[in-house]
């Protein structure tokens, strides 16, 4: 019991809030799909439900950082850390409220790689997140939107896939086994 106090303070202590805004999974939709569209659509090929069901394991906060016990910390509310090679460079530009270098940034140093493409798209499949559309009213519809039900799982992974595959099974989910349908629940959120 004591060392589960322990790892939930040190989860808690990682994680660092700054002012920055927090959005509801609506409000972040109607942003990508309305703000950003041509970047969403060059660097996530226009997924607004992918894009929302990443940042809601930063808990949809702009401002989210979370400090690796190896020192990286990751920034905003795509979880970014610096590289300097490739121009996402500084992890103030990462808290804020524009999501244009995010966009780009997620795609050129996180998607990139088979291994965190594979992960994302696991965690945001059909058995791991809830699903609701989005409206502005009975007739509108901006977007179905994927949120996290385990939205601790990178706050208590750091993001590596070996801690990844370990929590899910720890829920008795095989994190290499993809669901074998999806389904939408019809419920909606009108914002």
């Amino acid at each position: 019991m004591m060392g589960a106090i322990s790892v939930a303070f040190v989860v808690i202590a990682a994680v660092v809030s700054c002012s920055g805004r927090v959005f509801t999974p609506c409000e972040l939709a109607k942003q990508l799909k309305y703000v950003l569209s041509s970047n969403l659509a060059t660097y996530l090929g226009g997924n607004v439900s992918l894009a929302v069901c990443l940042a809601g394991y930063r808990h949809y906060n702009a401002s989210y950082q979370l400090k690796h016990p190896n020192g990286t910390v990751y920034y905003g509310v795509f979880g970014l850390k610096v590289v300097s090679r490739s121009g996402c460079d500084g992890g103030s530009i990462f808290i804020n409220d524009s999501f244009d270098l995010d966009l780009y940034c997620l795609n050129s140093t996180v998607l990139i790689h088979p291994n965190k493409l594979y992960m994302y798209h696991r965690l945001c499949a059909s058995d791991l997140t809830q699903r609701f559309t989005c409206k502005e009213n009975e007739f509108f519809h901006v977007a179905e939107v994927w949120d996290p039900i385990y939205k601790d799982i990178i706050d208590l992974t750091y993001g590596e896939e070996h801690a990844v595959v370990k929590y899910l099974s720890a829920h008795g989910i095989d994190y290499y086994q993809l669901p074998t349908t999806t389904t939408t629940s019809p419920s909606t959120a009108t914002t």
